[in-house]
Formats: structure tokens, C-alpha cells, sequence
């Protein structure tokens, strides 16, 4: 008699759990990839971003972009945390304030595709879900424009510096290679949350060496990590396992309880020599 070839049960459930393994193994690997690449998508957007903020200063005297402040006054960005790409856009008077007067309206003449805006693993933008540069209620970027170089806004703060609008342009800087223009709203490929951090301040606290994508002044960028290149809050200090840091603020501009218009804050040098 001639007897049919094929597997048994047990050979076939032998070979599904080789699979398996095999799957939990690789598929890690698979992903880490697929995040390192895109990271390096993610620096090339951020470069490309420098790049037009060079063509931009060009063109307006080594002065950086600046918000409206009658516009920001007016529809209530009195902080320009929507100007930056910070927060986002609530209703159709904000969507229109950002199409007209945010940052990325003031660049986009300068660069080839509004996609070079957004991290390709942020999801949390416009871009990233519904293929629209605008959206209500959804970040128009990833990328965080310099607080520090909208100075015309200032007086909106108690202690900041007061009296009439201010240029400020590369030549108030120290030194432009070491002074960021943006950065990742948060570092996309390397969010490691240290332990303890209530889920309402995670968005602040990273472990120190986590890294994070930043475009500097000169035109070139770099991964850096987070505790070389972002002030050390103060306030998280040995509250969340000191693991606090702020996007807004040059590394080492200020002293213990003073924030505005410290003597130092004005070369907005962020990375050690």
C-alpha cells in the first residue's frame, strides 16, 4: 500500500511553535529598525526646517520669524504656544490665526513639502492622520519653534521684559552652532518615562540620555540627548526622580527662582563647548 506523505499533528504544532518563536524574536528587531529609520527621516525633516529658517533670516535681515502679536493678542495666543506648533488650533479662528501668521505660514515659502513639518512617528499631528497641513483640534507640526526668539511677546509676562516690540536675530546669539532653533515636541523615537511620573507630566519628564532630534541656528542638526541640551527644571527636582526638562528655556540662563530676562539668558547657548 502506498502511504500518503505529509505532516503530523505533532510535527505541524512543532513547526507553528518554531514560528512563533521565531516571531518574537525578529519582530522587536523588525521594529527597532523601523524606528531608527524613521529617526533619520525625522532629522532630515528637521534639517530641511533649518535650512528654510536660514532662507527666511536671508531675506529679513539674520532676523528670526516673530508672531503677530496683534494677531496672537486678539485670538488669545497671548503665550504663542500655538504660533510654535506647541498646542494646537481650536475652531475656525484659530485655524485661520495658524495659516496666516504661525511659524510653519512663515516658512512654508521656503521649504518643498509641507510634510517635512511632522515626524513620520507622530501621530498626533494634522499631517500624521489626516494627510491635512490643518486640522482643529490637532498640532499643525511636531517640531517646536524657539520660544526665546519671539521676544515682541514678552510683555505678556509679569516679569519679562517690558516696552515696545524687539528684533532679535542671530547676532544677539553667542554661538549659533550650539543654539537650537527647534526640536521634537517630545523625542518620538526614544520616550523613556521614568518610573513614578504621573501620567498628567509625562509629556515634561525623560530619562536624561534619552535623545531627541534638534535643528540649531547654523543649519546643521543632530540627535542630542535631552539632558545636554534642555534646562533641568527646577521645580520637578526630587519630586520625579529629578527627571524634569523644558523645551522653552536656554540650558543655563537661569538661576534658582528667576525665569525672565536673567543676565546670561540672551546668548541662548544650550550644549556644553
Amino acid at each position: 500500500m502506498r502511504r500518503n506523505k505529509g505532516f503530523t499533528l505533532i510535527e505541524l504544532l512543532v513547526v507553528i511553535a518554531i514560528i512563533a518563536i521565531l516571531a518574537a524574536i525578529l519582530f522587536p528587531v523588525f521594529a527597532k529598525a523601523r524606528e531608527a529609520a524613521r529617526a533619520t527621516s525625522c532629522l532630515s525633516n528637521i534639517k530641511q526646517l533649518g535650512l528654510g529658517l536660514q532662507m527666511y533670516m536671508g531675506e529679513n535681515d539674520q532676523l528670526f520669524p516673530v508672531n503677530n502679536r496683534a494677531a496672537a493678542t486678539a485670538i488669545g495666543d497671548t503665550v504663542i504656544e500655538v504660533y510654535d506648533g506647541h498646542s494646537m488650533p481650536a475652531g475656525a479662528a484659530w485655524l485661520d490665526y495658524v495659516q496666516k501668521y504661525s511659524f510653519r505660514a512663515q516658512l512654508e515659502p521656503y521649504v518643498k513639502s509641507g510634510a517635512i513639518f511632522v515626524c513620520p512617528s507622530d501621530s498626533g499631528s494634522a499631517w500624521g492622520s489626516s494627510k491635512k497641513a490643518y486640522a482643529d483640534g490637532q498640532r499643525f507640526t511636531s517640531y517646536h519653534y524657539r520660544f526665546w526668539f519671539n521676544l515682541n511677546t514678552m510683555p505678556a509676562y509679569p516679569t519679562g521684559v517690558t516696552g515696545q516690540d524687539q528684533s532679535f536675530g542671530e547676532a544677539n546669539l553667542k554661538d549659533s552652532a550650539r543654539t537650537y532653533a527647534f526640536n521634537e515636541l517630545v523625542p518620538f523615537h526614544d520616550a523613556r518615562i521614568p518610573p513614578g511620573v504621573p501620567a498628567e507630566y509625562a509629556g515634561w519628564c525623560w530619562y536624561g540620555d534619552c535623545k531627541e532630534n534638534y535643528a540649531f541656528v547654523d543649519g546643521h542638526a543632530k540627535a542630542v540627548s535631552m539632558g545636554l541640551a534642555r534646562l533641568h527644571v527646577t521645580w520637578f527636582s526630587g519630586q520625579w526622580n529629578n527627571y524634569g526638562f523644558d523645551m522653552h528655556w536656554p540650558r543655563r540662563a537661569f538661576p534658582a527662582g528667576e525665569w525672565w530676562n536673567t543676565s546670561g539668558s540672551e546668548g541662548l547657548e544650550d550644549l556644553d563647548p
